[in-house]
């Protein structure tokens, strides 16, 4: 079997829309791909979920291990920029090392990491974000239920402070009539208790577990199809579903 090429998964994990029907294929039949997709996936959301704090640079050396990672030329000393726009600086810009990117085959992935790591590392130096000692808690494989075929994951994790959120994906799901909804549920193991966690939109989410919800209690996570009516209940027709298993 011939995986999916490394590059071609970090662009996934960027952009679920460029994943083809070949790719679904494969990544529904392979655990491989599919668990380093899974996982690349993840650092790309932490990375876009703290976008908006303040930032702190990281430390140069950080930047060189990157460069020597993608085969790229180290500058042997960092260029301040300046405000004076006189034609000495001009001059000084002008002459100024350009370093060229030599785009190898491991670079997407160890872009994905570097661009996550700048994100990640700022915020656990600037004290805005503590990285959990063991983030994720417990793990489902979400299977379609009659009448669908899409399949994805969802993964709970805890901060710190207690809080614990639950990411889900999905994909190689059948098309949705206009107006219908994709609700995310935590069911009891008979499915006649469920907590509304929120509204899928897109292929992934993450949502908030209130603090009181026992997952022991309920273990399983759902997708619904829902209208787009105002009713707050269950439709009783579930996409995906999946038990949650603590890892």
């Amino acid at each position: 079997m011939q995986h999916i090429d490394p590059d071609d998964l970090a662009v996934i994990a960027f952009d679920n829309n460029s994943l083809t029907a070949e790719q679904e294929q494969h990544l529904a039949q392979c655990d491989q791909c599919a668990d380093e997709l899974h996982g690349l996936h993840r650092t790309v959301v932490a990375g876009r979920t703290a976008i908006h704090a303040d930032l702190l640079s990281p430390p140069t050396t950080m930047w060189a291990k990157i460069q020597t990672e993608l085969s790229m030329p180290v500058a042997s000393e960092t260029i301040e920029p300046t405000a004076t726009a006189d034609h000495t600086s001009e001059s000084s810009a002008t002459d100024a090392p350009v370093i060229p990117l030599r785009r190898t085959r491991k670079a997407w992935p160890l872009l994905v990491a570097a661009g996550v790591v700048g994100i990640l590392g700022g915020l656990v130096i600037s004290g805005l974000w503590q990285i959990p000692s063991d983030a994720v808690i417990a793990e489902a494989s979400l299977e379609p239920l009659p009448g669908w075929s899409a399949a994805g994951s969802a993964a709970v994790s805890q901060n710190n402070d207690g809080q614990r959120d639950v990411l889900v994906s999905i994909e190689g799901e059948d098309e949705t009539e206009s107006g219908v909804l994709r609700e995310v549920w935590l069911l009891n193991a008979d499915a006649t208790g469920l907590v509304s966690l929120g509204f899928l939109d897109g292929d992934t989410g993450t949502f908030v577990i209130p603090a009181g919800i026992d997952l022991e209690q309920y273990p399983l996570v759902d997708v619904s199809a829902e209208p787009n009516n105002g009713d707050p209940n269950h439709s009783g027709d579930s996409i995906v579903r999946g038990e949650l298993r603590t890892t």
